[in-house]
Parts: C-alpha cells; structure tokens; sequence
C-alpha cells in the first residue's frame, strides 16, 4: 500500500517532467495543436526562457498574460537584443501589469523610452530608491524627466549618479556634489581634472587620496595640502616622493620620522633613493625578501648585506 501511495505522490512529478521534456526537446515533432495543447498543462514561468525566444511556434502560441512579470521583464531584454521587441509588446498589457522598477530594470536599461509609455511607469511618482536606481543608469532620457530636487541623496549615491554620466558637469551641478567623500572627491578629480573644482571640497582629501590622485594626474600637484601628510604615517610622504622624487619638503618629513619607517618604505626608499638614504636606513628592519629586491635592482648594495637581520615571519603550517 506505502509502495503504491510513492507511485501516485510521484504522478504529478512524472507529467510534469514528460511535458517540459517534449517541449524543450521534442518540439519539432509537434504540431501547433500539440504545442498549444501542451502549454494549457505547463506552467509557463517553467518553461525555460531560451525555448520560448527561440522558437517561434511557442512565442506564437503561449498565453503571455499568463507568466509572471520577472518571466516578461526577461523575454522583453532578450526581444530587445533580438531587434523585434515589438512583437512581445503587441503580445501583452504591459500597463495592466503593473511592474516594478526592479522587475523591468535590464529592459529600461537597453531601451528607457519603453518606461513610461509601455510599463506606465510615472517618472514624476517615484521613490528615493526607484529614483536612485533609474539615475544610475546613466541614460539622458531619465535625467530629463526626474526632478533630482525632491529627493535627498547620500553621498555614495550621488557618486554613483555623477559616474554613470561620465562626471558630466551639468549632472553634478544638479545634485550635491559639494557633500562628495573622500574618495568620491578623488575620482572626480581624476576623471575631470579642474573642471569642477568649484563643485567638490578638496578638504575631504587625504594623503591616501592624494597620492592615487597625483598618481594619475601630475598637474594637479598644485592643489594638494602638503601640511596633511605631516599628520599621517611617513608612508604617504613615501608615496609622494615616488611620484616627484624631486620634493624636498616630503623627504625633509621622511628623514625627520626614519626612526618610524618599516620594512615596506625602507623597501621603496632604497629602491628610488639608494645614494640619499643609504646611510639613514635602519637595515634590522629590512626583512630579507625586500632585501633581495633592492640589492637586484641595486647591485652595489650588496655589501650592506651583513646588517640585514630581519627575516619574514613564517606562516603557519595548515
């Protein structure tokens, strides 16, 4: 009896598994009767998108009012790719749907025109999030119908705002850009050099930020505040003379604070600089794989090898 009871538990498992079969694999051996046949029993969401997009027959003949909005969302992206969305827009009330931003996002993506006038989306009704999420994808068409001013963004989300377009001026003038991070504030610089500096606060800065800036923009040495490094660990001075070897000021700070420097600014310092600090580094803190570097760059280092002491710490065994 328990043995029968498995069988009957196992029907529904069974049909379903022989009617998604002959759908995805077995559908050049039916008809178009077959097929729409077939789909009556399916439970559409099921059937795998690819077979649908693929194959004609099923596009022609399933219910599209019938699948879920994700199921949709996803056919309309991939419609999209294939340059004949308007066959699945003729398909389905996209309006009555009611979709959700998050739903329809990879479609609005590839064509934001499709937001309002197919999914009835009211750009002047939306959320902070849904507001956020359309601005980030960088698109003019959103720009142009969103009033930024209702809504108060943080400063991560207006950094991903201005990035999606590029750092464009007239976006940052249109949000607050004055209220960028550090980091936010960095990457402005580096993408726009000077053109907006009357929008960001250079003060946000740090030394690190600064010497991924300077890094990649030179002419912006001028900006920087020097007087910041002198508060932090000698290893951004470090960092900046790497950049401009010529910078007195930095190296002044360095040999003032040598007794702090650590194996990885000895490291670079006589990797750069072996005449200047050949005899102001402290080599008991050179751990020997440094040392190698520095004597194969630098090869008449190689008599200071004695006073290298410092062996790296050996990881544990697992």
């Amino acid at each position: 009896m328990a043995k029968k009871n498995q069988i009957e538990d196992r029907k529904p498992v069974l049909r379903d598994a022989m009617l998604y079969y002959y759908l995805e694999f077995e559908s050049e051996v039916l008809t178009g009767e077959d097929i729409k046949k077939l789909l009556s029993y399916a439970d559409l969401d099921k059937v795998p998108d690819r077979v649908i997009l693929l194959n004609d027959i099923y596009s022609e003949n399933l219910d599209w009012n019938q699948l879920s909005n994700a199921k949709i969302a996803r056919l309309i992206s991939m419609f999209i790719d294939r340059k004949d969305v308007q066959f699945i827009l003729d398909k389905v009330n996209l309006k009555e749907k009611k979709f959700k931003i998050r739903e329809i996002i990879w479609c609005i993506a590839r064509m934001p025109e499709l937001t309002e006038n197919t999914f009835g989306i009211d750009l002047k009704k939306l959320t902070k999030k849904d507001a956020y999420t359309l601005l980030s994808l960088g698109h003019d068409y959103f720009i142009d119908r969103i009033d930024i001013s209702r809504y108060r963004f943080n400063p991560t989300e207006i950094y991903k705002i201005v990035r999606s377009y590029l750092f464009d001026r007239p976006i940052m003038e249109k949000v607050k850009s004055n209220t960028l991070e550090g980091f936010h504030v960095s990457q402005v610089l580096i993408n726009t050099g000077r053109d907006n500096l009357d929008l960001i606060k250079l003060e946000k800065l740090t030394p690190s930020h600064w010497v991924e800036v300077l890094g990649k923009r030179k002419f912006l040495f001028d900006l920087c505040d020097f007087s910041k490094f002198l508060e932090e660990d000698v290893i951004f001075a470090i960092k900046l003379v790497s950049i401009f070897p010529d910078y007195q000021p930095a190296h002044n700070f360095i040999l003032k604070k040598k007794d702090t420097i650590g194996d990885k600014g000895w490291g670079m310092l006589l990797e750069l600089f072996p005449t200047k600090y050949i005899d102001h580094c402290d080599y008991g803190s050179l751990y020997e794989g440094t040392w190698v570097k520095v004597v194969d760059k630098h090869p008449e280092l190689l008599s200071y090898r004695a006073k290298v002491v410092k062996k790296a710490p050996e990881l544990p065994i697992i």
